[in-house]
Formats: C-alpha cells, sequence, structure tokens
C-alpha cells in the first residue's frame, strides 16, 4: 500500500514538474489569437504580433513578440512597443508561476538601446529597448532552455 501511495505522489510530482512547460502549443495560441497571417504570425494586440518557433515535441521553444509589420511610412512609430504592454503579453504567454525561480536580471545600455534579460529556472526573457518616440520595446522574445528549436 505504501508503495502505491508513493507512486502516485511520484506521478503528480512529475505532472506538476511538466505542466508549467506546456505554455503554448500552436493549438493554444490559434484558439486565444485566432489563426496566424500568411507569415505565421499571431495578432496578440493591436499592431503586436508574437511569432512561434517549434520544438521537436511541438511546443515552443521560442516566442519573439515585436511589432506588427505596417505599410504606411510611419515605421519608426510603428517600431515600438509599450513596456506596459509587452509585459501583459509576456504575463499571458508563460506567466510569472510557470517561470520557476527567478535567477538574475542583466541590462545592457549602449547610448539610446538597451539589451534587458531576465534569468528564470525554465526560460530567459529578453526585451530589446529604445529611448526613441518616448521609449519603449522594440521586440521581446520569450526562450525555453529545456527545448531546442528545429
Amino acid at each position: 500500500m505504501k508503495r502505491r501511495r508513493l507512486f502516485i505522489v511520484m506521478l503528480f510530482v512529475a505532472y506538476l514538474a511538466v505542466m508549467p512547460s506546456q505554455a503554448q502549443t500552436p493549438n493554444k495560441l490559434r484558439k486565444k489569437y485566432g489563426a496566424p497571417d500568411n507569415k505565421g504570425h499571431y495578432v496578440v494586440r493591436p499592431d503586436i504580433v508574437i511569432a512561434a518557433a517549434l520544438a521537436d515535441d511541438q511546443q515552443p521553444c521560442k516566442i519573439i513578440v515585436k511589432p506588427q509589420e505596417s505599410s504606411t511610412l510611419r515605421e519608426s512609430a510603428s517600431n515600438v512597443m509599450k513596456s506596459d504592454t509587452v509585459t501583459e503579453v509576456l504575463d499571458e504567454l508563460m506567466p510569472v508561476d510557470q517561470r520557476g525561480k527567478h535567477l538574475r536580471s542583466i541590462i545592457f545600455n549602449a547610448s539610446c538601446a538597451a539589451m534587458s534579460t531576465d534569468e528564470y529556472e525554465r526560460v530567459s526573457i529578453n526585451r530589446a529597448l529604445t529611448c526613441v518616440l518616448g521609449g519603449g520595446v522594440t521586440s521581446a522574445e520569450i526562450r525555453w532552455k529545456a527545448r531546442t528549436c528545429k
């Protein structure tokens, strides 16, 4: 009886260990954001899209958040996303409680451009920042540590 109980507990713990890494499959992304466009991008907010790269198990190994390409001439304005909005999107795609323990934060500044990285046990989250047009994020990326992109 004790062995059976121990086995059930071990199965449950294994499930909990795997569950957080099941963040966003293509089906979940399609259900939440609709069908991807012809470039494979999902529109997550007005003028903001994501692109997912998949590992062999069809789980995302990397998701990039970026401004939607514009056909207008105001390209420089459309290349900057509000930091708060990007944080909301990142939190939707990989909730804080699924990232694992926060290990470190690194920021590299170079004049008007910066790169910030937040390292967690399961993922790294990178943001490319700019001071242009009042500041903001030009792109962001979630990269899963346990998965290798194809």
